[in-house]
C-alpha cells in the first residue's frame, strides 16, 4: 500500500536555504526526509546536524546579557508609566508637583517590578 503524498513549496531566504542544503548533505538525507522529520518530530529536533539552524531549546545567552534585557526592559516600562502618568493624571484635581510625584514613584515601581520579573523569567529557564 503506498502513501498518498502532495508536493509542497516555500520561497524561503538564500541563506536559509544554504542551512537546509548543508544540514541535509550532513546528515546524508533528502530535503523532503529532512523537512518531515523535523516538522513531524519538534520534541527531537537532536536526530539531525542542524547545519546551522540555531537550537532555542539551549540557554546560550550569557549573564552579562540577561542583565541588560532585565535593565532596559525595566527602564523602558519605568519611562513609559512616568510618560502616561504625566500625560494623562488630570490637571484638574492634582497640581503639577503631585502628578510629578506620581509619575516618578510610578515609573520606579513598574520600572523595578518589571526588572524583578525578567529577572526572574530568564533565571527559571
Amino acid at each position: 500500500m503506498s502513501i498518498k503524498t502532495k508536493i509542497i513549496s516555500a520561497r524561503v531566504p538564500l541563506d536559509i536555504a544554504d542551512m537546509i542544503k548543508k544540514a541535509c548533505e550532513t546528515n546524508n538525507v533528502s530535503v523532503s526526509k529532512y523537512l518531515t522529520e523535523i516538522v513531524t518530530n519538534t520534541g527531537n529536533v537532536d536526530k539531525f546536524q542542524l547545519g546551522g539552524i540555531v537550537d532555542i531549546n539551549k540557554n546560550t545567552v550569557p549573564k552579562e546579557i540577561e542583565a541588560i534585557l532585565s535593565a532596559f526592559g525595566g527602564l523602558g516600562v519605568g519611562m513609559v508609566v512616568y510618560k502616561v502618568l504625566k500625560a494623562y493624571m488630570p490637571k484638574n484635581q492634582f497640581d503639577e508637583d503631585t502628578i510629578e510625584n506620581f509619575a516618578i514613584l510610578g515609573s520606579i515601581a513598574c520600572g523595578l517590578g518589571t526588572f524583578i520579573g525578567i529577572e526572574k523569567f530568564l533565571k527559571d529557564e
